[in-house]
């Protein structure tokens, strides 16, 4: 999981960047990614997260969160990756 503390496009790639980078390095062999966000992001940077196989956890204006998951077979094609 990446922490990010804003929402803006920059920060959403900054967390995929991060994320893809972790992932390979990971003493256990991650099962799913995850961005996790103050706030909503944009469709189209939560379609940038999707399109790696990356969850999004975004927090809602009542405090809790919500997970948006990324496509199954792209989690799998992921996880492929990471040997």
């Amino acid at each position: 999981m990446e922490a990010k503390s804003a929402t803006s496009h920059q920060y959403v790639r900054q967390a995929l960047a991060q994320l893809l980078d972790y992932a390979p390095h990971s003493p256990r062999r991650p099962d799913r990614l995850s961005g996790l966000f103050p706030a909503p992001v944009a469709h189209d940077d939560l379609l940038l997260l999707h399109r790696y196989g990356i969850d999004c956890i975004e927090r809602e204006e009542s405090g809790g969160f919500v997970r948006a998951e990324a496509p199954a077979e792209r989690r799998a094609l992921m996880r492929s990756a990471f040997g």
